[in-house]
């Protein structure tokens, strides 16, 4: 079974990476076993994506994948996949952009002592308005639809001075440590 692109874009916006890379497929592995206890191989999740020939899929591996993303089975998470409708905002300590008010501050704090201010400007950006180390600078504009504790700090796409550098992933290594609304 080859996962839906709905599904494929969940995982890749938790693991905060496209999934191109066979290094990229073993941080998902690693996360889903931190996250859930449980483990997938690297081949059985570049199944899920088609980069590797098909075979049946178990419902214990479902399952796993349906945990990941915080749904409580595979028959919620593809409910929720196949009508559209999300339930994904029940997660708990996941801040999603598009809920917080315009001109609203967000303290998020990452490893290695990274602390960033940010301002919401819409439902899907911020901008930053200190950045204590790291690449982000005051001014950045960046692509954001949720930030989570215990997940890299995922930005689609950052805008400097007018100009597209890219994507941003921060923390890494132990992920988001806390968020503040100011």
């Amino acid at each position: 079974m080859i996962l839906n692109s709905y599904i494929q874009d969940l995982i890749r916006n938790k693991v905060g990476n496209h999934l191109t890379l066979p290094s990229q497929f073993e941080i998902l592995s690693k996360n889903i076993f931190e996250v859930t206890g449980n483990t997938l191989s690297v081949n059985t999740l570049k199944r899920l994506f088609g980069i590797q020939p098909c075979v049946k899929t178990s419902n214990t591996t479902l399952n796993i994948i349906a945990e990941y993303l915080g749904f409580k089975d595979w028959e919620q998470l593809h409910s929720v996949s196949e009508k559209g409708n999300s339930c994904i905002s029940v997660l708990e300590n996941v801040l999603f952009i598009k809920d917080i008010n315009k001109g609203t501050t967000i303290e998020v704090c990452y490893e290695p002592a990274r602390k960033l201010l940010l301002k919401v400007t819409d439902a899907a950006h911020c901008m930053v308005q200190s950045a204590n180390g790291g690449k982000l600078n005051e001014g950045d504009i960046l692509a954001i639809s949720e930030i989570a504790i215990g997940h890299s700090f995922f930005v689609s796409e950052v805008e400097r001075e007018g100009h597209k550098l890219g994507q941003y992933i921060g923390g890494i290594e132990g992920g988001v440590k806390s968020i503040k609304i100011k």
